[in-house]
This record gives structure tokens, C-alpha cells and sequence, in this order.
């Protein structure tokens, strides 16, 4: 840390100042050169991190957790880098970003999902599959069904005031969740649990995704408009899965369908999960007498206050990393990211001391910081004026007082 200094007893000249401030760049410089050096020879190891001071932030991506927002970046493990082709985070990675009082972390490490706090009471969720579709799929599976729809990770939301996606799909589009389960002994016990959508002009892309199981001789199907799917023995689980070819245009009606076959007691069970814009109205018929009949249905934006989605406020490729607890409250603060790009993109280093919640730009040179705090965490975010790859190495945060 720099201090301003004292010589015989008057404070010291501007150009010590100066020099205070020259040292502590250099300083930083230093450290941040240390981690690229050791990454240009292939050992980077936790080493790197030890040379971290109480106020000193570095991340060198030795693993993924470094960050705790992923938007548009790829990470490789055995590189221990970032690297991005986007010019824009749509059609990247998927993410949602829940704002909130609180949530249960544990509910949302299922289904290959990470959950990170990008500042207070504001959490992301991604997944950790390749395919975009999938990472949509499993992220919302996560949140509105969990592992086998009794556990949904929305449930654990207290007090949410927005849910942010990347996928404009998703924008004004709120969870639903049908299950149904019967049990038969005889070829008459028929069952149907209709779900009818209350807006039909602006439900746009529809999507869905079902779990459908049965011993033999039953047909299960899961239809909107047509059938989307179906089994006449053992389980076809959708969820998590990409569906997009299955998504419909302002469907009326959606059903869940539980065809009996044969003789001997058979349990069926028929679950989907359905983004949709505004409420569907569920209504189940049974055809002669299941031993066993049960519906129940979830509406997460009035049963549990989970508010529809809309557009995610992160459009550039984007990293934030993860939080570095410093000593002391700070009013000046510098950020840096070792990156390799073009010289006509354009990176954006921004700090926080406050957990994220307000960010000040900087990169390699000191600011105000407009919010100060003990929580410091760097956002890096570039705009790029092509496709090829870029890649960034590490980030580093600086907090001095002055």
C-alpha cells in the first residue's frame, strides 16, 4: 500500500506523490507480469495467486470458479484462459441472472449448473454443456422442475425482483410446470391433463420439455398442437435435452396424455415443464377409474412470485471475477486484464469495492472509485470488430488509499 509521506515533518512534494503512485503501478505491473510470465512457460501454478497482497486481486484461471460471470467466453482447462469470437453475447452462452433477497446456492449445482454471486443479492446461472440449446435446457430444468420435478431451484427464491436471460425467447415468458400421475390395473383407465394457454396472440416461440414414464402396454404422450412426445413403455426424459424444434407459435392448448393398455397395476407418470407467456388454466379428465389419480401444476410467477423474463443487461462478451475480500475501506482502485486483441476492439477494465453492485473504469491507472467497500471483484468486457478468436490470460484489481 502507498502512502502520502512525510519529510521533516511536512507532507511530501507532488512529485512524491507522484512517485508513491508510479510505485504502486508498478507494483502491479509487476505482479500481473509475473502471472503472464508464468503462463508463457506453462507454470502456472497456485503459486501465482501467493504473490496476491491484502489488497491485490489476480486471477490467472487456473480454474473456471476464478470468475463468477461467464457471458460469451469459452474456457479452456488446459490452457487456463478465455477466449471469445462474439462481437455480441447473443447466441452464446446462456445465462440467466437472478435478482433477489436470497436463494438456496445448493439447489442450482444439479443438471451441470453453476451458480456464482456477480454482486450482492445478484446471482448467475449457466451451465457448464457445450451446446447452447442444452445449457438453456438444463438451466431451465434447474429452475423450474430440478431433478425429477419435485425439487425446482426457483422454489428457494425469496423475494425475487427480476430474472434476466440472454436468449430472447425467453423475454416476457414465465415457468410452468404439469405433472401428472396415475396408477391402472385395467385397459379403460384413461387420463388427460389439458392445459389451455389464456394468451394466444403474442406467445411466441413456445417451448417445452416433458418426462414421460410407464411400465408396458400404456401409452404416454406430451403433445402441443401435435404430438412433441411420447413412449408406450419405459421413460423418454426430454428435459435437459434440446427441444427448439419442438417451440410453437401461440399455441391454444397443451396436454399431457396417460393411454392405459392391458391388465396389471401399471404407475405413469407425466411431467413437462412450459415457458410461456402469461397463465395456462389446467384441467384434468379421467375415463374410467384409475386406482391412483393425481394432478398438480406450478405457476412460479403466482405461486412463488417468480417474475417473467426479460433482456439480460450484459450484451458484450464479458468476465467478472470472483470476489477478493480487501483490508480496508478504499477510495482509489486500479484494474488490468493481460489480453490478446486486436487493436481495433476495444477492452473495457472496470473495478468494483463494493461487491459489484457499482463498477468504475479503469485499466492500468488509478480512479475515484464512485462506491467504496471492502468487496473488490474486475470486469472485463470487449467489443470486437470481427470474429477471430481473442483471448484473455488473467485479471488484476488494485486498491490503495491516497
Amino acid at each position: 500500500m502507498a502512502y502520502i509521506t512525510f519529510t521533516n515533518g511536512s507532507p511530501a512534494d507532488a512529485d512524491e506523490v507522484n512517485n508513491n503512485f508510479n510505485l504502486t503501478l508498478e507494483i502491479m505491473g509487476r505482479q500481473m507480469d509475473v502471472a503472464l510470465q508464468g503462463y508463457l512457460s506453462g507454470a502456472r501454478s497456485s503459486v501465482l495467486n501467493t504473490t496476491e497482497d491484502e489488497n491485490t486481486l489476480i486471477r490467472t484461471f487456473s480454474a473456471e470458479s476464478d470468475v463468477s460471470l461467464n457471458a460469451g467466453f469459452t474456457y479452456s482447462g488446459a490452457n487456463d484462459y478465455f477466449t471469445t469470437n462474439l462481437q455480441e453475447v447473443t447466441g452464446s452462452d446462456y445465462h440467466v441472472i437472478i435478482s433477489a433477497d436470497s436463494l438456496v446456492t445448493g439447489s442450482f449445482t444439479i443438471n451441470n449448473c453453476t451458480i456464482n454471486e456477480i454482486t450482492l443479492n445478484k446471482w448467475a446461472v449457466q451451465s457448464t454443456s457445450g451446446d447452447y440449446e442444452v445449457q438453456r435446457a438444463e438451466v431451465i430444468k434447474t429452475l423450474f422442475y430440478g431433478t425429477d420435478g419435485s425439487d425446482p431451484a426457483a422454489a428457494t427464491i425469496v423475494n425475487a425482483t427480476s430474472m434476466e436471460t440472454s436468449d430472447p425467447r425467453d423475454i416476457n415468458k414465465q415457468g410452468h410446470l404439469a405433472d401428472m400421475y396415475t396408477q391402472t390395473d385395467t385397459s379403460n383407465d384413461n387420463s388427460t391433463y389439458t392445459g389451455t394457454f389464456i394468451e394466444t396472440g403474442s406467445n411466441l416461440n413456445c417451448s417445452s420439455w416433458s418426462y414421460l414414464s410407464t411400465g408396458a402396454d400404456q401409452d404416454l404422450f406430451w403433445k402441443m398442437s401435435d404430438t412433441l412426445n411420447s413412449t408406450d413403455s419405459g421413460t423418454s426424459d426430454e428435459t435437459g435435452t434440446d427441444t427448439s424444434a419442438d417451440e410453437k407459435d401461440n399455441p391454444a392448448t397443451c396436454q399431457l396424455k396417460i393411454d392405459s393398455g392391458g391388465t396389471g397395476t401399471r404407475n405413469n407418470y407425466a411431467r413437462a415443464i412450459v415457458l410461456a407467456t402469461g397463465s395456462i388454466s389446467w384441467a384434468a379428465v379421467h375415463a374410467g377409474t384409475p386406482l391412483i389419480a393425481q394432478e398438480t401444476q406450478i405457476n412460479f410467477l403466482e405461486d412463488y412470485g417468480i417474475p417473467v423474463f426479460e433482456a439480460s443487461s450484459i450484451t458484450k462478451p464479458t468476465l467478472i471475477t470472483s470476489v477478493k475480500t480487501i483490508s480496508n475501506t478504499f477510495n482509489y482502485g486500479c484494474g488490468t486484464a493481460l489480453t490478446d486483441i486486436d487493436s481495433d476492439d476495444t477492452k473495457t477494465v472496470s473495478i468494483s469495492f463494493d461487491n459489484g453492485a457499482t463498477y468504475t473504469e479503469t485499466d492500468k491507472a488509478f480512479e475515484t472509485i464512485s462506491a467504496t467497500g471492502s468487496n473488490m471483484r474486475v470486469k472485463v468486457e470487449l467489443e470486437l470488430n470481427d470474429t477471430d478468436t481473442k483471448t484473455v490470460y488473467g485479471i488484476g484489481g488494485y486498491a490503495n488509499l491516497f
